[in-house]
């Protein structure tokens, strides 16, 4: 999957579209997570439904902290 940076809270239209300029370089999914998607899961709203695990741990049992550094980025 590629890499996504959620959005969230953004009041100041100018400085959300900023940020998103100064992230096109990187190739990363951006994604602006609206009010009423605030109470869904993480995985949901990264990647859709069919990237939420019945295994909380994760699909690899490792958890989300380590699932993050197993792939090379910081938490």
């Amino acid at each position: 999957m590629k890499p996504t940076i959620l959005l969230i809270n953004f009041q100041d239209q100018q400085k959300l579209r900023k940020l998103k300029m100064a992230l096109l370089p990187f190739k990363l999914r951006i994604k602006t997570v609206e009010p009423q998607d605030y109470s869904q899961p993480i995985g949901y709203l990264a990647g859709g439904a069919d990237s939420i695990s019945a295994d909380p741990a994760g699909a690899d049992g490792e958890g989300n902290a380590d699932s993050c550094r197993n792939h090379g980025e910081s938490v």
